[in-house]
């Protein structure tokens, strides 16, 4: 499918063309599920990743899943586009899914770090941060209260890492 998604984009100007992206990690599978659509002879443009840092050791958890930023590229030659990544501030609460839970200074702090190496590794073309408002009992991952008291320290930490 992504061969012939990728012959109909080439009909697009330059200019206008939109980039085929294609998940690495197929949003929760790990680099299995890349290594085998590439092996099958997927082509793209960019490759995406969620690389949360899961819930087995704080260090590891803090810094997100590196290693599925570096396996996407080293093993495509890609650009990869973080499409989500985030850490969650319900401390007390149960480790959701695929994460720890965070005070929210470390959050902000692994905000921080993240963007911060992510940009230094020059083949990273975007993060996106997962997600902007709370929601439910566990408080998700937001940078902000599902109440919409003031934002949290996370806000200003993505805020300043994206330069604005």
């Amino acid at each position: 499918m992504t061969k012939a998604v990728h012959v109909a984009l080439e009909a697009i100007p330059a200019a206008n063309r939109p980039k085929l992206l294609v998940s690495y990690d197929g949003g929760f599978n790990g680099s299995q599920y890349g290594k085998e659509i590439f092996a099958a002879g997927a082509v793209a443009d960019g490759v995406t990743v969620h690389p949360y840092g899961g819930k087995n050791n704080v260090e590891q958890s803090a810094l997100g899943g590196r290693e599925r930023v570096a396996q996407a590229h080293e093993q495509t030659g890609l650009p990869v586009y973080v499409t989500e990544v985030g850490w969650p501030t319900a401390v007390g609460q149960p480790n959701t899914g695929d994460s720890l839970q965070w005070t929210e200074a470390q959050q902000a702090e692994n905000i921080t770090r993240f963007v911060k190496w992510s940009r230094e590794l020059r083949y990273v073309n975007a993060v996106v941060y997962f997600n902007y408002a709370d929601y439910g009992s566990n408080d998700f991952y937001g940078i902000v209260r599902s109440s919409g008291s003031p934002h949290k320290l996370g806000y200003e930490a993505l805020r300043i890492a994206a330069g604005n």
